[in-house]
């Protein structure tokens, strides 16, 4: 029989229960954790979720701060102004506690656009391994925002958190990201928040926000159109569909996959196979312009001791699709064209003697292969086999390509990354925006000279912190140079990004002489953090002598034969590197250009010969889609912006 004292005390443990199971926990929004940054000196909102009317506690740095939960279930607070330090603990109560280690207050720079920011000190490893060897800082972190996209507002981020800087954690951080942070770091000492929030492929107009897209009615409505879950539902399953359809008739057609032979085995006689010169992209005698399958194999005859090396395969980038297999085994796949394909080999697949390297291509469109001026080894210890030169080939399928432009790619339409992954940090506090983005948009340059700028104001609205420092990157060269002048819509790209110089608080990178030519993805993100900084310096942390950019185009005057050139933000003087200036092109009222010889005639003007055009009335410099002989520079060696003085249409 169950006594009236033991009665009782089930009785309170059941009401302590049913308590603390009516109140929800408390929680944080995935940037608020241990190991975060703060902004120094701005007041700091903390925020977070719990049932209605529950009452929250945060003690930090000394003091008690209460908030309570509104009827939405969102509560939020407001830390004072903090100078530069940490590190601090944070505790939260409410009807759970948590508590948060680690916190240092100094700079938050929110890093975004598209791949080019979100480029990682991995996928630059080679070019920097004594910088990730020597990475150890405690007081520059990263935060790194999960892909999240969406046609609705999201609440909070995927989950992700705070990193210092260590030589495994650096592989994470935004290349260009890091090394703007050492050069601050550097110089004053503060901790530096990295909010690496960027995405490859993406076009300006996703990360705006519905109504910031009011001045551009065709892309609200895209945004709206596709609000509708049944719209987008419905065009994934078309899609789907085709892309299986296309992959499944790849498979079942592939030569190299349809015998009992298999391709990929290291036993198979190749030796009838055509050749094949790599790195190199095929051209339409192998394909005729369509898709399909390639494979390509080459013997590597190693030693017994080479073959007991620890051991890792390159082959640079590949457009688009591999599957590589040595002596028959499977070693790695990728499907990024522009993601380096690195292999490490499992102990054994290696052995004395032949050695046989196959990989198989799968190209959705032409043109496919192998990208010029990568890495293609073979890695034994310390000795490199280079794997350049000729390889066998053969095709196994060929289909009509898959246009990857038919589709409708969610992801690059407007409003989705503003969504899924600005809206949910807009109470977060920093110092500005590093921006690294304008290649998606390069075919729309007349459009970008309004959108831009609206995007900032969009941002500067929607984060209610005044008018941020907003620092961005004009494209980097790309593509073969121009024996002759030419226009393109990269220049025209580059023309429409720097008209945001004239919003306030703005700087500009200039980078079209540290591109490659074959490679959207430059590797030299070192000097892009510099030149970032160069900008910060003077907009955002006011540095007696900083400018905003490199030098630009003032005005200009007729004298004689020729034009002289005026230029602003000249540091101690424009500077040739080189004999004598390229780069700059003249033109008559027919608007036929030409190249014309130029040279430095003071610390803030050029000279540009007419030659033997008659009347001239135009100038033009750096205004290609690849002017890497570009060489006029200021004594900092920031390279001038690229201008022009007509309004041509191209």
């Amino acid at each position: 029989m169950i006594s009236r004292t033991n009665k009782t005390i089930g009785l309170f443990f059941l009401i302590v229960f049913i308590q603390s199971s009516v109140f929800a926990a408390i929680r944080l929004p995935k940037l608020i954790s241990s190991g975060m940054v703060l902004q120094r000196d701005k007041p700091i909102k903390i925020w977070g979720w719990a049932d209605a009317g529950e009452k929250v506690e945060v003690l930090f740095n000394g003091k008690k701060f209460n908030a309570n939960t509104g009827t939405g279930g969102k509560w939020q607070l407001t830390l004072p102004a903090m100078k530069a330090g940490g590190p601090e603990t944070m505790v939260v109560k409410g009807s759970n506690v948590i508590r948060l280690e680690d916190i240092l207050i100094g700079d938050v720079w929110l890093c975004s656009g598209q791949s080019n920011m979100e480029l990682t000190m991995n996928t630059a490893r080679k070019k920097y391994q004594k910088e990730i060897a020597d990475a150890n800082n405690n007081k520059i972190r990263q935060f790194a925002v999960k892909q999240q996209w969406s046609f609705h507002q999201q609440e909070d981020l995927e989950p992700s958190a705070w990193k210092s800087v260590t030589p495994a954690n650096v592989l994470e951080f935004t290349a260009v990201g890091y090394f703007f942070a050492l050069e601050v770091n550097g110089k004053y000492g503060i901790p530096i928040g990295l909010i690496n929030n960027a995405v490859g492929g993406t076009p300006a107009e996703a990360w705006m926000s519905e109504d910031g897209l009011r001045s551009f009615p065709y892309l609200q409505k895209q945004a709206l159109l596709y609000k509708d879950p049944n719209e987008v539902d419905k065009v994934k399953k078309t899609d789907e569909g085709r892309r299986k359809v296309w992959f499944d008739q790849v498979r079942s057609t592939d030569k190299g996959l349809a015998t009992n032979d298999k391709w990929y085995d290291h036993k198979i006689d190749f030796s009838s196979w055509s050749s094949f010169s790599i790195p190199n992209l095929w051209s339409s005698d192998i394909l005729s312009n369509k898709g399909g399958v390639v494979w390509f194999k080459r013997t590597i005859l190693l030693t017994k001791e080479q073959a007991l090396k620890p051991a890792y395969i390159e082959l640079g980038n590949i457009d688009e699709q591999d599957s590589t297999y040595i002596n028959g085994t499977l070693v790695g796949t990728g499907s990024n064209k522009y993601q380096p394909r690195k292999y490490n080999l499992p102990k054994g697949v290696l052995k004395e003697g032949d050695n046989i390297i196959t990989v198989r291509v799968i190209d959705t469109e032409p043109p496919g292969g192998f990208i010029l001026n990568k890495s293609y080894q073979l890695v034994l210890g310390e000795e490199i086999i280079p794997l350049n030169g000729l390889w066998k080939y053969k095709i196994g399928a060929e289909v009509p390509p898959l246009r990857n432009n038919t589709f409708i790619n969610f992801s690059v339409k407007p409003t989705v990354w503003y969504n899924g992954k600005i809206a949910p940090i807009l109470d977060y506090q920093f110092k500005g925006v590093l921006w690294y983005q304008g290649e998606a948009n390069v075919h729309k340059a007349k459009e970008y000279h309004t959108l831009f700028p609206a995007m900032i104001k969009n941002w500067r609205e929607k984060f209610d912190q005044g008018d941020f420092p907003f620092l961005f990157v004009q494209l980097a060269n790309l593509g073969a140079s121009d024996s002759l002048p030419s226009d393109d819509a990269l220049a025209r790209l580059r023309e429409a990004q720097a008209t945001a110089l004239s919003v306030a608080n703005t700087g500009m990178a200039v980078a079209h002489d540290i591109g490659e030519w074959d490679d959207i993805h430059p590797m030299n993100k070192k000097e892009v953090g510099r030149r970032l900084f160069r900008s910060a310096e003077r907009v955002a942390y006011h540095a007696a002598g900083a400018f905003a950019t490199g030098p630009v185009f003032k005005s200009m005057v007729k004298q004689d034969q020729q034009f002289l050139i005026f230029f602003d933000n000249v540091g101690s003087g424009l500077v040739s590197k080189g004999k004598e200036l390229r780069h700059f092109a003249i033109a008559g009222e027919d608007g036929k250009f030409v190249w014309a010889k130029a040279e430095v005639k003071s610390a803030n003007s050029v000279s540009v010969e007419f030659g033997s055009v008659k009347n001239p009335i135009y100038v033009r410099y750096a205004w290609s889609r690849n002017p890497e002989r570009a060489n006029l520079y200021d004594s900092n060696q920031l390279p001038v912006a690229a201008f022009r003085t007509d309004n041509l249409e191209q």
